[in-house]
Formats: C-alpha cells, structure tokens, sequence
C-alpha cells in the first residue's frame, strides 16, 4: 500500500531530521521530532490495522503542526511552508 510507504518514508525523515536539530542546537524542534516519530509509528500501526482515515488525519494534523513550529522557530527563510500543500495528495495514497 502506497500510504504505508509515505509514513514510513515520513517516520525515517523526521528520524534524521532529529538529528539536524540536535546538531542545529534548535532543542524545541529536536523534542518535537520526538514526538513526531512516535506520531507517525502510531500512525503505520493504524493503517495496517485498517483504520484509514484515523491514520491519516493523526498524519495530517502532524504535518501541520510540525511545519507551523518549524516556521515559528527557524522563520519564513527555511521554506517549511512549502510542506503543507503536501498534504492534498494524501487521500490518494489510501
């Protein structure tokens, strides 16, 4: 399945983006991906345990919130607002 493969592609780049942060010293988004990894593990057991739509809305809601504190802390200059049209193509990957 096609959405399996997004979250986990999103669960492995928020892993190294944990570690962009730690070494960026931005500690606010380093606990964030925190949060996030365990977000989108959640997010993968849903789904494979056929709870489509509750897997994606947990994984929408974190793509927004993760770029609204990123554009928070790192500013406009970063470009993480580009992510979020992202998430139009989400339904399709159910």
């Amino acid at each position: 399945m096609l959405a399996n493969l997004a979250l986990t592609l999103a669960w492995i780049t928020h892993s190294f983006w944990l570690y962009i942060f730690i070494y960026l010293g931005v500690t606010p988004l380093a606990y964030l991906q925190l949060i996030s990894i365990i977000i989108y593990a959640i997010s993968i057991n849903l789904l494979r345990n056929a709870l489509y739509f509750l897997s994606m809305v947990i994984a929408m809601s974190e793509l927004i919130l993760h770029q609204y504190f990123a554009i928070y802390y790192l500013g406009y200059e970063t470009s993480f607002q580009y992510y979020i049209p992202v998430i139009a193509i989400f339904p399709y990957l159910i």
